[in-house]
């Protein structure tokens, strides 16, 4: 144990040093949090080995030889981190039990005119905070609580001495830092100081100021752009590039980097106001010229600190900087000095932090997938890790030249990212872990699909495309895009669907979703009620109907490790809890107590006799009876719950002579493997299935048979009311329910409820990857994978019908969304509606010639030519003859009713560049064409005015300037749009 706290040690001190000193981690937060809380753990359990030194009783890392050190006068702390709701409570309820046991103490000592030295201590803040407050000493009140955005970028602390600033210093190891004087003074961005340089009047003699140094994103975005213009690689993330900026030799080169800064509280003060919150001092720093963070609120309760972390979690990436998590503080100053702090982190706050978004995990295989365009993009195959709220099997690649660029290998470990909605991609490779000699990874020659095409890669284009017109990928990426919300939106139509529909013949083309016949979706009924039959290897057959393979389908790794945890909790909840599971005759919660009370252990309970049993208060002879039976026709389910480790009570006295039966060996002369039952199953399975499902289900609220008279079903009811009130009517095995039961039957890995404790969860996914079939009246095999029978489950009646009704409502949809959902290369959403606008009908575009199609405003001479070749091509052509008449007539505008706007824009074409406070991108764009106007994509001779928002395009700017076009600000652009006069 010794050595491995040792070489934990050893290993946080070096990437420490990495994170603080050189800006370089080398592995993402989440790994470093893992090795932190093992030796957490390892010193708790093994206080004798903790070191003085340990990084869990210091913070940061010796500061680098580049600087001159700075001594903190009062140390710049960490702070203890929170990773979910439970623990935020707990630090909530530690602090409350503190407060009132120093209280407490005090107030002995007041009354018993003595006072310890451990008093002095804790009220000066020193001692850790070991955990062995008294949990019976009655809480004291926290107060209001603040919470803060977590932000993640370099801890510095600004020294003002008379309003001056005289020092600024990074945390380093909180006692000593890094003078970082001169590159504080030259932080600048957007043209303004990001710190004040001097204070107002009246600011105290002597205030240090703690915060955060941040790169905006925007600044970030802008210094890679710089990057990739002078052929230089790009900055990997804001923070560690803040941190590298913050610490170059030349303040110069700090200064263009744009970065800012957040204050969040004070070191050493001097002087000013008497502050009695911790709110209000942010308050005051603010008046003083301070930049102090608008996101921060003041709460009552540790539940609406929690709503405070959701709402961070839900906007993290609208803000224009990056956060890893929320600060929460107590508010009250005099309640700060009472709680102290440990060796390492104020005991009054806690760091809550967000799921991560990047992580560590293997790489399996590099495979190559086909869009709807034909563009071929490698993605990364990975063993599944928790990353950015979700389960992360696979992750982009992007192309050919990213993989080289990264130099990652099959059985790499390598880094893995998932920001909220961004797709997950792989950073790079974690070269210290790289095994000796992998291969360097080959893009294919050939597409993917089961047709012999050669990828091609045109000059100066960073991807590969299939040119095959007939790829099955192609196609299929085709229709799914047409479906698509952005494009002709046919609800109940996603990818999942499109692929099954493919798999069974019913669509081949866009223009096929409207060919879909009565035949079609009587097929999807049957399949939906028929019995699919799958072989794993060499064993029996199993019978699985359509939902009881959907249920297969949900049971991912997630869902399973969910369930193992159960079973495992499962296997230690009171004696009582498992005689309710057994489902006995007339055996409930209120009775159940009373015999575990009598008899302590299960073979106790089961070796009593009839009469014995009866003698316990509240057992009736009949129940007493049922269990005797029940005993004897269960044994060899007892054994195995007793081989699985179930606890089955206080264990009962050796007998005199004789000892506990070997179950291993019992077990294996009495049992054998279970088996599935086949396609019809037996009377026998039919009796144990419905044991497994008793035993599953919840208590019944009267109990079974046709013999109890009125009386005994109105106490019955009465005691299981009351028990239930009383202890929460817990299951007895929660998370399995009646389906996933009878799945398990099924596939053959139960034949009784007793095997549900000894599962290997994990062989489930042999199961999932199987090929199922079946055979419907029309003699023909159909032959599915799981996930693909999954999607038959959904096919109801109403599920049919809303599907026809969503295909029928999109041949009402615009000219602009068709072209959409036609996918022709280099057009997106924008160029579509330019493109519309101007010729009004599909079948002028597709007469239109290249040289006219390149000379409109906003299409320009390559998505002229991919236009062009598509209209060109004769089965697209067909394709498109065979989509309904009112889609091949389709108009610029959707034909659904909108309320009508004035034309006060009629004949003028505005472009908008930078963001508006008042629309959203598409917003602005769909105003100006309500009201009559055009909304290209760049600015021409045509243009009437440029609109400007936030974050403009340079290049437009100019362009407007040279072509002497009006620039509009967001307020004229209001004016204009609502009278039609420019400003």
């Amino acid at each position: 144990m010794a050595n491995r706290i040792a070489e934990l040690i050893e290993l946080i001190r070096h990437h420490d040093q990495l994170y603080h000193a050189h800006d370089d981690p080398q592995i993402p937060d989440t790994k470093y949090d893992q090795l932190k809380s093992e030796l957490l753990e390892l010193e708790a359990a093994h206080p004798g080995l903790v070191q003085l030194d340990s990084p869990t009783q210091t913070v940061g890392a010796d500061p680098s030889t580049l600087f001159e050190p700075v001594e903190h006068q009062i140390p710049m702390m960490s702070l203890d981190n929170a990773f979910d709701r439970d623990e935020l409570s707990a630090w909530a309820d530690r602090a409350r039990r503190r407060l009132a046991a120093l209280r407490a103490r005090k107030a002995a000592e007041e009354a018993s005119g003595q006072r310890s030295l451990l008093s002095v201590e804790e009220e000066e803040g020193g001692g850790e905070d070991d955990g062995r407050t008294n949990p019976e000493t009655s809480s004291a009140e926290l107060g209001n609580l603040v919470c803060e955005l977590k932000f993640d970028g370099l801890a510095v602390s600004l020294r003002y001495e008379d309003g001056k600033l005289t020092q600024a210093a990074t945390r380093g190891n909180g006692r000593v830092g890094e003078d970082i004087t001169a590159n504080i003074l030259a932080l600048e961005y957007e043209g303004k100081r990001s710190v004040p340089h001097r204070l107002p009047a009246g600011a105290p003699e002597i205030l240090e100021v703690r915060g955060e140094v941040y790169m905006p994103l925007a600044a970030f975005d802008a210094l890679n752009a710089q990057q990739e213009a002078e052929g230089k690689p790009r900055y990997a993330n804001p923070r560690n590039t803040a941190a590298g900026s913050l610490r170059q030799k030349d303040p110069s080169v700090t200064a263009t980097r744009g970065l800012s800064m957040w204050c969040y509280s004070v070191g050493e003060v001097q002087g000013g106001p008497g502050l009695a919150t911790h709110r209000t001092l942010l308050e005051y720093l603010e008046s003083l010229g301070l930049p102090v963070n608008p996101e921060t609120t003041t709460v009552d309760s540790v539940d609406a600190a929690w709503k405070f972390v959701e709402r961070c979690q839900a906007q993290r990436h609208d803000l224009p900087y990056e956060i890893d998590g929320a600060v929460i503080k107590v508010d009250r100053l005099d309640l700060q000095w009472e709680l102290g702090s440990t060796s390492r982190a104020p005991r009054w706050a806690v760091a809550y932090k967000l799921p991560p978004e990047e992580q560590t995990t293997r790489l399996l295989d590099i495979q190559v997938s086909v869009g709807s365009k034909g563009k071929a993009t490698p993605f990364a195959v990975l063993e599944p890790v928790f990353v950015g709220g979700s389960t992360v099997a696979m992750a982009t690649l992007h192309n050919e030249d990213q993989v080289k660029f990264k130099d990652v290998r099959l059985g790499d470990t390598v880094v893995v990212r998932k920001a909220g909605d961004v797709i997950p991609e792989v950073l790079g490779p974690v070269l210290a872990e790289r095994p000796p000699d992998l291969p360097v990874w080959e893009f294919p020659l050939d597409c993917p699909c089961p047709r012999p095409t050669l990828l091609r890669r045109e000059e100066g284009d960073a991807a590969h495309y299939c040119p095959d017109e007939e790829c099955p990928e192609k196609l299929r990426g085709w229709i799914e895009h047409f479906a698509a919300r952005n494009a002709m939106d046919i609800e109940h139509l996603g990818e999942q669907r499109v692929r099954l529909f493919i798999k069974l013949e019913l669509i081949a083309s866009v223009a096929d979703i409207y060919r879909l016949d009565p035949d079609g979706f009587e097929l999807l009924r049957g399949l939906k009620d028929a019995t699919w039959t799958a072989r794993l290897n060499d064993d029996a057959e199993i019978f699985l109907d359509t939902s009881l393979v959907a249920a297969l389908s949900q049971l991912d790794s997630e869902r399973r490790a969910d369930l193992a945890a159960s079973i495992e909790n499962l296997k230690h909840r009171p004696l009582a809890e498992l005689l309710v599971g057994f489902k006995i005759y007339r055996l409930g919660h209120t009775t159940a107590k009373s015999v575990t009370q009598a008899f302590p252990h299960l073979d106790d309970i089961f070796e009593a006799s009839a009469e014995d049993l009866a003698q316990i208060k509240g057992v009736r002879l009949a129940v007493a009876e049922a269990i005797k039976t029940y005993s004897k026709e269960n044994q060899s389910t007892i054994d195995k719950l007793r081989h699985a480790g179930v606890e089955m009570g206080v264990p009962p006295s050796p007998k005199a002579g004789g000892s506990p039966p070997d179950c291993d060996e019992e077990l294996s002369r009495k049992e054998s493997p279970p088996s599935p039952p086949g396609r019809e199953i037996s009377p026998e399975q039919k009796e144990a299935l419905q044991r497994v499902i008793r035993f599953v289900a919840p208590t019944p609220k009267r109990p079974t048979g046709n013999d109890q008279d009125l009386q005994e079903i109105r106490d019955f009811a009465r005691n299981e009311a009351a028990s239930e009130q009383a202890s929460g009517a817990v299951l007895p095995y929660r998370g399995i329910g009646e389906q996933r039961a009878r799945l398990l039957f099924h596939l053959g890995l139960i034949s009784d409820f007793g095997d549900l404790f000894s599962l290997d969860l994990d062989q489930l996914d042999r199961y999932r990857e199987l090929t199922w079939t079946t055979e419907l009246a029309n003699e023909r095999q159909y032959a599915l994978k799981t996930d693909e029978v999954a999607q038959l489950a959904s096919f109801a009646d109403l599920s049919i019908s809303n599907l026809r009704k969503a295909i029928e409502d999109s041949k009402g949809q615009s000219l602009a969304r068709l072209l959409v959902g036609l996918n022709i290369r280099h057009l997106g959403d924008t160029a579509c509606e330019v493109l519309a606008d101007a010729y009004g009908d599909l079948e002028a575009i597709m007469k239109a010639s290249e040289e006219d199609l390149a000379e409109i405003d906003g299409i320009g001479p390559i998505m002229a030519g991919s236009i062009h070749e598509f209209f060109g091509n004769e089965e697209r052509q067909k394709v498109i003859g065979q989509l309904p008449s009112e889609l091949r007539s389709a108009k610029i505008t959707d034909s659904s009713p909108a309320e009508a706007q004035p034309q006060t824009l009629d004949g003028m074409t505005i472009v908008v560049s930078g963001g508006l406070e008042g629309y959203t991108r598409e917003g602005v764009g769909a105003a100006i064409k309500a009201r009559g106007g055009k909304s290209p994509g760049s600015v021409s001779a045509k243009t009437t005015a440029l609109v400007v928002g936030e974050n403009p395009g340079a290049s437009k700017l100019d362009k407007a300037e040279k072509l002497g076009i009006p620039v509009l600000d967001e307020a004229e652009f209001q004016r204009l749009i609502e009278t039609g006069e420019m400003p």
